[in-house]
């Protein structure tokens, strides 16, 4: 590759890195030290970023990330998703594995209780929500909603982050109008013909039959949640990009739930050796009010919210999920997707499984109570004796 350098320009060789993708960047800069100098320009991988992140166009966030190292680090960082291998999911941890984390937990239990009881104002969440490669919805988190009162209820009632709600903090970010116009989703809309202007109509009852707006979504839907800790400077994507599934018509035949989210490193306890980071995104259809020419049907998104899960699908409380998302800002990484993505799979499956067994044994628990004609109280004895035992 060295050759190379005499006869192709570093202009001409600027130009085509910039229009590679943040892989083969990378790869590129192995190649030389003609390709490594070029490789290294941060303007380079800032479009990069813009192409990935939409929101890091804003001139606000891109003091954020230069704050954190420049465009390059914050790719290093976030574009690799959270990696736990087919062994962690199955409960069946390696010796070498044990003493890895036990070594890791060791190192980090004093940062931790310190963190526990520092200010969470360190904290930065980076949301991107794009629809078939179009940014939809980006906003920026200062600190921790709700986190003012960490020592009390905070720490105790069940962790949620709710990216679209409302925020009084002039410091948060949103951009985006949220919402997808139908423009972008021609496919699934019929035309009326009779109509001069043809306007874009949208039947729910062959959704019903076909599915094709329920899997335009599942296709063409990615989202990005980068936790940053401004203080140490560390960075994760806690979602998978894609997502991992949902429920159509949910809750009514107008609105869809799709579920994207990570396998985080638990606290090691009997139900959370790991856990699961639950992001929701629930979008509605809404048509506009008719203008006398075209009635024009919108998707709006309606709900995107960060909950973690035990195995047991048990929410965690606010003191348990920040020493968990602590945990996660070194947790191992993959750039290999595909790979990620199959052990997520593969969680919720065992998740889904565990949660089925436990329905079948409370199930047997309630018979047999009702065989005995024992009191309902005494049958609620029964399963926090059965649940404690476990």
């Amino acid at each position: 590759m060295e050759t190379l350098n005499p006869v192709v320009s570093n202009d001409i060789l600027y130009e085509i890195f910039s229009r590679v993708d943040g892989s083969t960047l990378a790869t590129a800069a192995c190649a030389g030290s003609a390709f490594r100098s070029i490789s290294l320009d941060e303007s380079i991988w800032e479009r990069i970023c813009n192409l990935q992140w939409p929101s890091t166009k804003d001139y606000r966030v891109k003091s954020i990330v230069r704050s954190l190292g420049g465009f390059q680090k914050f790719y290093s960082e976030c574009f690799p998703l959270v990696a736990t291998d087919e062994a962690s999911v199955s409960d069946s941890f390696s010796t070498s594995r044990q003493d890895a984390e036990n070594c890791l937990d060791n190192k980090m239990q004093n940062m931790i209780e310190e963190f526990s009881c520092s200010s969470l104002h360190d904290f930065t969440s980076i949301i991107d929500v794009i629809f078939r490669g179009k940014p939809v919805f980006s906003r920026v988190l200062h600190g921790i909603p709700g986190a003012a009162g960490f020592h009390g209820w905070f720490s105790t009632c069940p962790f949620r982050i709710d990216a679209l709600a409302s925020s009084e903090e002039e410091e948060d970010l949103t951009i985006g109008p949220g919402n997808i116009s139908s423009e972008v989703l021609p496919e699934v809309f019929s035309m009326d013909k009779e109509s001069e202007v043809l306007p874009e109509v949208f039947s729910m009852d062959k959704e019903r039959k076909d599915g094709k707006l329920w899997k335009a979504l599942l296709e063409g839907f990615r989202i990005s949640w980068v936790l940053i800790n401004k203080k140490t400077k560390q960075m994760v994507n806690l979602s998978s990009w894609r997502p991992l599934g949902g429920q159509r018509h949910w809750p009514t035949d107008d609105s869809f739930s799709l579920r994207f989210g990570s396998i985080l490193p638990g606290l090691n306890s009997s139900s959370c050796k790991l856990a699961w980071c639950n992001l929701v995104l629930n979008c509605k259809l809404q048509s506009s009010p008719p203008d006398g020419v075209a009635v024009k049907t919108n998707l709006i998104l309606s709900e995107l919210s960060l909950q973690l899960e035990d195995m047991a699908c048990r929410h965690l409380n606010g003191k348990e999920s920040m020493k968990t998302l602590f945990k996660a800002l070194t947790c191992h990484k993959s750039v290999d997707h595909c790979e990620v993505l199959k052990n997520d799979y593969r969680y919720i499956i065992a998740q889904s499984e565990m949660k089925e067994e436990k329905m079948k044994a409370d199930g047997w628990i309630e018979i047999i109570c009702l065989a005995c004609g024992i009191m309902p109280f005494v049958s609620t004895l029964c399963y926090a004796f059965l649940n404690w035992n476990f």
